[in-house]
Formats: C-alpha cells, structure tokens, sequence
C-alpha cells in the first residue's frame, strides 16, 4: 500500500509471489539496495521506490503501469530492463520506454537511470513525449538532445543537466545555448538546473518567463531580465539557493505573486522603474527567505521581504478547490495561528489544542508522512492556503512559526532521527 515501508532502514526486502500492486511511495526513502520484482506484478506507482540505493530494475512481461518516478532520484540505478514479451514497455540499453498503443503516436520516454554512465543522450526520434520526472538526479548525464518528435516534456525537476539542445527543425521550441525556448523564442521555458555560470542575461526579444522555468540552479547568483521583457509567471525563478541579485526592466507589465521562491540567498531585486510603477504591478512577494530583500527602484529603495520571519496570511477567501488530492487541503479564510509559547527543541509531536489530529498532519488524513512535509513546503510556496487548523498542525516545532524548520523534523521523525 501507499508509504507502507518509507525510511525503513532495511537494506533487504521479499516480496510474495502473488503481489499485484507496488503502492504509491512504498519503499520511498528506505536503505533498500536490490529488490525482486515478481512477474505477478502489474502496477507500480509513482514514487515507489524513489530515493532508494537500487542498482538494477527487471520488470516482467505482466507489468502494465509504471510511473516516470517511480524510480526517481535513485543515485545507484544503472539499469531498468523489461521483459521482451511485455506489451506495453521495452527497454534500450537500460532505459525504459512506453509503447504507443495507436500508429499515429510515439513512444513515451519513462525511465532514465540517474546512474547511467555517459554525459551525452540523445533521445530516440519514435519518441513523442517525456514521462513526468523521466530525467531526475542524474549522475553522469550533463547533455540532453531532444529530437523534433518530441511533442510534450517536464524538464523543471531537479536533473543536474547543464545543457539540452533542441532539434532545429522542432516546431514547437528552440534552445540557445542549451537554453530551453518557445520556436519564437518569445518564452524562456527550461534553464538547466545544472548549467554552469554565476550571471545569466535571457535572451533580448524573450517577452515572457514560464513557471518553474529557472530552477534548482546553484551556480546563479545574479538573474537578469532585459528591458523589453513582459510577464514572469509565479515561481519563475525557484530554489535557486546561491542567487542574490534579481533585475527586472521597467517594461514588465504582469509579474505574477511569488515570482521567486526558496531563493533563500536572495537581497536586492533591482527595478529599472519607480516606486510607482512597482506599486502599480500589485506583485506580492512572501515566503520564507534566510535574508532581507530590498527592491531597489529608480527612486529608492523598498524592503520587500523581512529575512527569518514567518510568511505573510493573506486574509482574503480563496475559492474552494475540487482536487481530492490530499496534499492540498481546501482551505477558506485562513488566519494567524493561536500558538503556545515555544519550548526549546520541542519535538515531542502533541495535538494542538482542540484538534483530533496528530501535530505535523497538516493534509489531515490521520496520517503523519511525507505528503505532510510536502504540503507545507506548497503552503510556504504560496501554493496552497491552510486554514486555522491546518496552520496549528504544521507547526510542527512548536516555535510559533511555520516554516522550513517544521518540514525538516517530519522528515527527521519519519526517518527515526527524533
């Protein structure tokens, strides 16, 4: 079942003969290093064995799902091989495909091992599409081409690759300099996670930046945005960790909430326009940030965001979501918890006063798991709202705040730490 065994410490696992379905996280985060899969093995989920040490994967003739992450951020895999018989996957020199199952579609790319040796691939041209964190962790990988067939892909997880480049003859994107571009180069969609260089100018003529689009990149310190530039969508430019320095043009016309996050180094945001001008755009910028961030304006100087405090509560109702996805409680009104005073390293997980739950399970499903530490992690992101209660629940610490703090001691409980 779903997160029966994470952050178990055994290095060895049986599975019964008669199994039919790998749950979702199963073995997430275990010390598992092999594991047999048996050929009644029909399903395994997303996450199922991620972040484990798993050298090879053999999958039977029987098998009929499995996820792009299912093996995710798994350091050691070199391999993931299929049964030649099986009517839905096959596998090349290790690497996992999808078979189309109509002549007028491509396979799906789903496996990459992060451990395959080799700095260059190049995706096979009969593939059309690009699993869901088909190319994460990866070890050895630093250049990625991609091939005119390929009509969908999600790049935007942590990859390590310093370069992608794109076929010429792609219709739908361009890359320049192992930059991922919209073909009319007017949207910046993929800056490699892993590519080197501490200054980064987008390309003059790009209007716009996508979500996600600058991520996970620890070699930036300074971004620049040129004059000509339009929109930058939330979370833009995210977990750049060693980023200080953002500059933005005057001709920004729509700069979404939270256009950065988790850019924990992050001081000044240099705004070739005046107070004015920012005032009118209405960009709010909260979260969780290590330092303070001053916007630097033509006419002066702003302090944006206060370092180490908690994220701003925005008192205004949300519209209710439909998702039934437990990661993302639906939330309206939320508020500024009432807590107790803190105590010192308090980790001792109580209830906060009139809840039923367990403190940490902030999705409140009854369990404590890693969807818990995830669903803070969106909260800090601005990505989801909690309301009073979920708020008491994911101070996890017991400090007063919520913040990155409260996310490391889940996952510190759930591994056994404390």
């Amino acid at each position: 079942g779903d997160y029966a065994f994470e952050y178990c410490k055994f290095t060895e696992f049986t599975l019964p003969e008669d199994l039919e379905t790998i749950g979702y996280a199963a073995f997430e985060n275990t010390a598992i290093t092999e594991i047999n899969i048996p050929n009644s093995v029909k399903t395994v989920e997303s996450l199922a064995f991620s972040h484990t040490a798993i050298e090879t994967v053999n999958l039977s003739a029987n098998l009929e799902k499995v996820d792009g992450d299912s093996f995710a951020n798994c350091p050691n895999l070199k391999s993931v091989n299929v049964d030649s018989s099986n009517p839905v996957f096959y596998s090349t020199d290790g690497i996992l495909f999808e078979k189309s199952q109509f002549d007028f579609m491509g396979d799906t790319l789903m496996i990459y091992p992060s451990a395959k040796e080799g700095t260059t691939y190049s995706v096979p041209e009969n593939v059309e599409y690009l699993g869901y964190n088909t190319f994460s962790g990866l070890v050895y990988l630093k250049e990625l081409n991609i091939p005119a067939s390929v009509r969908s892909m999600s790049l935007a997880s942590k990859t390590n690759l310093e370069k992608i480049n794109i076929a010429d003859d792609h219709e739908a994107y361009k890359s320049v300099d192992g930059v991922v571009f919209s073909k009319d180069g007017s949207v910046i969609l993929y800056y490699p996670d892993g590519k080197k260089g501490d200054k980064y100018e987008v390309t003059s003529g790009t209007k716009e930046a996508a979500y996600g689009s600058i991520s996970y990149n620890n070699n930036l310190k300074e971004l620049t945005f040129p004059e000509g530039f339009e929109k930058i969508e939330r979370s833009a430019v995210y977990g750049c960790e060693n980023l200080e320095t953002i500059n933005l043009p005057s001709t920004l016309t729509e700069l979404e909430d939270n256009f950065t996050g988790y850019c924990l180094n992050l001081t000044t945001i240099n705004f070739n326009g005046t107070k004015a001008q920012w005032e009118a755009l209405g960009t709010k910028v909260s979260g969780y940030y290590d330092k303070d961030i001053n916007l630097v304006c033509t006419d002066g100087t702003i302090l944006l965001v206060k370092g180490n405090e908690e994220p701003t509560f925005t008192t205004e109702p949300t519209e209710p979501s439909t998702s039934t996805d437990a990661t993302e409680p639906v939330v309206t009104n939320p508020t500024t918890p009432a807590v107790t005073e803190p105590s010192e390293g308090n980790t001792t997980a109580t209830n906060p006063a009139e809840s039923e739950f367990e403190i940490g399970d902030v999705n409140m499903d009854k369990k404590l798991n890693i969807k818990d530490a995830t669903t803070i992690q969106k909260y800090l992101a601005n990505i989801v709202t909690l309301d009073e209660t979920a708020l008491k629940l994911a101070d996890f610490t017991q400090d007063g705040k919520v913040n990155i703090k409260d996310t490391s001691n889940i996952q510190k409980r759930l591994a056994g730490i404390i």
